[in-house]
């Protein structure tokens, strides 16, 4: 009795993209893959559907900070109990003397965080930020989607390749089509990102929460 093994996501794409509008005559495999990352990492940073968890050690007399390397938009920040609030860069290069304007406040700026007022050796302690990550691109098509990412939701990743692949082809018709499939790709995302959690307001405790039940369903 034969086994069957699964198809790797990319190349079910992949198949399902040479049957629909890319064709291979005009389009290598390569350049069906980099369109393939230019719609997964749109789809992930207009979602945020990449959520991930760290902490950062606050230090006395130290107001900025490296964020991880895949970071991409933060959601919420949480030092001393307290939800800090966004200020900008700006803001940040105003002297705010003995008496900040912002007397709890962050800014984000080329990989790194700052927090205002700067740590004192009384408010030393944990930064924990909760941010939206940019996803690890695809080297080939035997590489899968980032477990965060919903599967049920590949179907964008198509529709905003055969957008392109119609744009840059030209022709009335293919134009037409575009704006169909770029339609269906909006409608996608939107759909996607009301599965991602909304997170205001939360308190430091239930960051955990928000990361173990996202694990939970992707185990699923």
């Amino acid at each position: 009795m034969s086994v069957l093994t699964p198809q790797p996501i990319l190349r079910h794409l992949l198949d399902r993209l040479r049957v629909n509008y890319v064709d291979s005559a005009l389009y290598t495999d390569d350049d069906v893959l980099t369109m393939l990352n230019d719609a997964y990492l749109d789809a992930c940073e207009s979602t945020m559907i990449l959520r991930t968890f760290t902490t950062v050690t606050l230090l006395a007399n130290q107001k900025e900070y490296d964020l991880p390397t895949d970071f991409s938009q933060l959601i919420c920040a949480i030092a001393s109990g307290s939800q800090l609030d966004p200020i900008s860069f700006q803001e940040a290069l105003l002297d705010f003397g003995s008496a900040p304007a912002v007397s709890s406040g962050y800014y984000t700026y080329s990989g790194k965080i700052g927090v205002i007022p700067t740590p004192s050796a009384a408010t030393t302690g944990t930064l924990m930020l909760l941010y939206a990550a940019r996803p690890t691109p695809f080297s080939s098509y035997d590489d899968g989607l980032d477990a965060r990412f919903p599967i049920e939701f590949a179907d964008l990743l198509l529709h905003w390749v055969r957008w392109r692949v119609q744009i840059i082809s030209g022709g009335a018709e293919r134009v037409a089509a575009a704006s169909t499939d770029r339609s269906l790709y909006d409608n996608r995302l939107r759909e996607m990102r009301r599965t991602a959690e909304t997170v205001t307001r939360i308190e430091p405790a239930q960051f955990g929460h928000v990361q173990t039940r996202r694990r939970s369903l992707n185990a699923r």
